[in-house]
């Protein structure tokens, strides 16, 4: 990376690309325009805070279980502060809010989509994607991509380098990495990503590309407050592939996603985060199909790239109900 490079704003950036493209409308550019508004904001909140309390916890999780920081909430606030009284968007989707948002006004109709707060990483691979990108760096409040959470296991460490299919894994058994969405676009033209940590940018981070790695420690995601669901076949008749199929049919009308699923000739089981009122929601609507039972106070350990002292550690004196392994990952739906 040459250090020396001249660094150009988005302003600077969006006016030089204007130049090559003589029939743009605009649209576009008012519409970076706006989420670098709202991006100087956060920076200025950020900054003035001395970084200290707005990186706590804000006491509630995301759509997808995450934790939520209070930064998160500002961010989201800012971004959909700004775009709502810009002249570029007819609304956006948040990783913060249950449900997309329609700016259904004379100004917004009939104009761009943002992603919010979050697909911000997924707008820049897209950007980095049509640009042709030498790579793409994202900046969070850690020093990389970690083979654990440091909050449920202090002895973590940062992973240097990662591909995009070990990284696509990570986020599919639960693992608070890059969403999925935002690797597809780089990985289609092998752009390299750099996740930096932006309280101590000299960190070297952690580099995800499209060839090989070697030797990687144990990766462990640990989901509590889990909830098993038995859904068993009511005239013991093969469950088969109608009823796994009508059982996802309802885990999209509830908005619920397995972490784990195992089937039988005549029963299905489930592992889902424990949200009551969906979980509540889901069992009545499969008691049409099945006799259901559930089982809740789980967790669920997931290893990719497993050895047996560490399986052994995180497993010793825990009652396990229900495990699916292959030579790569072990997942495992236990008592604590």
């Amino acid at each position: 990376m040459n250090v020396n490079r001249k660094v150009l704003t988005l302003d600077e950036f969006t006016l030089q690309q204007l130049r090559n493209f003589p029939n743009a409308t605009g649209e576009l550019s008012n519409l970076l325009r706006d989420i670098g508004l709202a991006a100087k904001r956060i920076n200025v909140e950020v900054n003035k805070a001395g970084l200290v309390d707005i990186l706590g916890d804000a006491g509630t999780v995301n759509v997808q279980g995450e934790d939520v920081k209070k930064l998160d909430v500002y961010a989201n606030d800012q971004f959909m502060g700004v775009l709502r009284h810009g002249i570029s968007c007819a609304g956006i989707g948040s990783e913060e809010l249950d449900d997309s948002v329609v700016f259904d006004d004379d100004i917004s109709n009939n104009e761009s989509t943002t992603l919010g707060r979050e697909g911000s990483d997924y707008s820049a691979a897209v950007f980095a994607n049509l640009l042709d990108a030498e790579s793409q760096t994202i900046w969070k409040d850690v020093a990389g991509v970690m083979n654990a959470d440091p909050k449920q296991f202090p002895d973590a460490t940062v992973l240097a380098e990662l591909n995009y299919d070990e990284v696509i894994e990570m986020a599919y058994y639960g693992a608070q990495v890059i969403h999925p969405k935002t690797i597809k676009p780089l990985q289609n033209k092998d752009i390299p990503l750099y996740v930096k940590c932006f309280l101590d940018p000299a960190l070297p981070g952690t580099v995800i590309h499209n060839g090989s790695v070697h030797g990687l420690p144990p990766i462990i995601v640990l989901k509590k407050d889990q909830v098993l669901v038995h859904l068993h076949s009511k005239d013991f008749s093969f469950v088969g592939e109608s009823g796994t199929a009508r059982l996802y049919d309802l885990f999209g009308q509830v908005r619920v996603k397995p972490n784990l699923i195992q089937s039988g000739a005549v029963s299905l089981q489930a592992c889902l985060d424990d949200h009551p009122e969906k979980i509540e929601k889901l069992a009545l609507e499969a008691a049409a199909l099945f006799d259901v039972q559930i089982e809740r106070g789980l967790t669920l350990l997931t290893i990719r790239h497993y050895n047996q002292e560490v399986l052994g550690r995180l497993t010793a004196g825990r009652k396990e109900v229900l495990r699916q392994q292959t030579p790569a990952t072990v997942q495992i739906l236990m008592y604590p």
